[in-house]
């Protein structure tokens, strides 16, 4: 994996981990990923704030994609031999399809609507997601993770106050696009017991080039180095958090995931005080709160179970 490939090449990490007297379990390093990726999201998507109303969200994609291609060619020509495999290819074009899906419809849903209703209408991907899990990967969805999941939307709903949203066109395909990330989760799920995580990544950015090539050259703001900057950036966390989101979904209870992702709305809090100058209300903090009781509710009860191989969740 290209994790083995990383201690590999950096002796010294590898020294350091083998000689730490504190274990980690798998479990634990599979929900580190998976914050690491939630974190990289939130970055990524203040990086699409900042020039989303530059730049079409057609373009976005396309840059996206093709310095994503760039950055991992690299790796898919060290590990070739087994990056370019078309064992399953039929579920890798489907998880990239719904994967340029949900991102066009989430860049289509923050240039028309304000970004907090946006980012709330996101925010049921978790509860689809739970109900997919079980459907479709026949995943056991305990009272316990249920309780996790629908306290960590309450702590949502807190902060958007849905009351005062208004379900329009670009609503619905918001939350189409939060449906559309929950079948990728899923998907990602079944292919990352398959397969390994670089080839999982190679068909993502070409299907995204392939599909916004002529929309991006019909709509091309040219950029300038700033801006450059900001769109590489956006690749380069787009990159970084799939291989976080790949690698922690072999070590993550699938139905974990949803009552985690709401942590991401915390870290995307924090960016907007420290980057946008954006306060939270009193609420919003509040909503916050709720869903960080709920993360540490869920993860440290998981983490009392893999002491205990009795206990269930």
């Amino acid at each position: 994996s290209i994790a083995a490939a990383v201690l590999t090449h950096f002796p010294v990490l590898e020294f350091l981990l083998k000689s730490s007297h504190v274990k980690i379990s798998t479990h634990n390093i599979g929900i580190a990923l998976l914050l690491l990726c939630l974190i990289q999201m939130a970055s990524q998507s203040a990086l699409v704030k900042t020039i989303g109303d530059t730049f079409s969200s057609a373009q976005i994609v396309f840059i996206r994609g093709a310095v994503g291609l760039l950055l991992i060619i690299p790796f898919v020509w060290r590990y070739r031999f087994v990056a370019l495999q078309f064992s399953n290819l039929r579920l890798h074009l489907l998880r990239a399809l719904f994967g340029v899906l949900a991102m066009a419809c989430q860049f289509f849903a923050f240039a028309r609507l304000p970004l907090a209703e946006a980012t709330a209408y996101s925010f049921t991907m978790p509860l689809f997601l739970t109900f997919l899990a079980a459907i479709f990967l026949r995943e056991t969805i305990t009272r316990t993770i249920w309780v996790a999941t629908f306290s960590g939307f309450i702590g949502v709903l807190i902060i958007f106050q849905p009351g005062q949203l208004n379900l329009e066109l670009a609503g619905l395909i918001a939350l189409g696009g939060a449906l559309f990330h929950a079948v990728v989760v899923v998907l990602i799920k079944k292919l990352s017991a398959l397969e390994p995580t670089i080839t999982l990544m190679l068909y993502f950015p070409i299907v995204a080039v392939i599909a916004f090539l002529i929309p991006a050259l019909t709509t091309w703001t040219q950029p300038d180095l700033l801006e450059w900057i900001y769109l590489i950036l956006i690749a380069a966390f787009g990159v970084c958090s799939q291989w976080c989101f790949i690698e922690a979904c072999r070590r993550v209870h699938t139905p974990l995931i949803a009552p985690l992702d709401y942590t991401r709305i915390i870290f995307a809090g924090v960016i907007g005080y420290v980057f946008f100058s954006e306060l939270p209300s009193l609420v919003e903090v509040s909503g916050m709160l709720v869903i960080l009781a709920s993360t540490l509710f869920i993860t440290l009860l998981k983490g009392k179970q893999n002491k205990s191989p009795e206990a269930s969740l």
